[in-house]
């Protein structure tokens, strides 16, 4: 049973809004999609209101990172290679992507992975295999850092 306490939303929302309708949509329609199946898990059903709490913002994070952050960077590494190669821009969908939109969505990522830095996440709990993992590898995650004392 759902626990209607928790915010199954609210980090999602955050993060899509004004990350145009494309990437906005693709992340929302993710990291639901996800919810629903992590919410099955067993070791997800076993965890604490706040440890549910986290791995539902931890999903949200990385559907945005799998869906927005790895697009756009691998975009602007190819723009970079076209560059090299003498092209001024690329064209898709009828946008015009130049060394402006490059910089643009680097300065996006740089923001987004600032947050990801200050939560002491690793990045390497954005990417999983499958959610069974995700949930284990964060809940251990959690648990091996909840006990640190905060250097504020």
């Amino acid at each position: 049973m759902k626990d209607p306490k928790l915010d199954r939303e609210g980090v999602i929302v955050a993060l899509t809004e004004g990350v145009g309708a494309t990437f906005g949509r693709a992340s929302r329609r993710s990291f639901f999609e996800q919810l629903k199946r992590m919410e099955t898990v067993p070791q997800f059903e076993e965890a604490k209101a706040e440890e549910k709490q986290l791995l539902i913002d931890l999903l949200a994070i990385a559907c945005v990172y799998q869906c927005v952050i790895v697009p756009v960077e691998s975009t602007r590494s190819f723009l970079g290679v076209l560059r090299r190669a003498g092209a001024t821009h690329l064209r898709v969908a009828g946008d015009k992507l130049d060394r402006r939109y490059a910089n643009r969505v680097h300065a996006a990522s740089v923001g987004f992975m600032r947050i990801v830095g200050e939560m002491k996440a690793p990045v390497r709990l954005l990417t999983y295999p499958t959610l069974k993992r995700f949930v284990i590898s964060a809940l251990q995650f959690y648990r091996e850092n909840k006990s640190e004392p905060s250097v504020d």
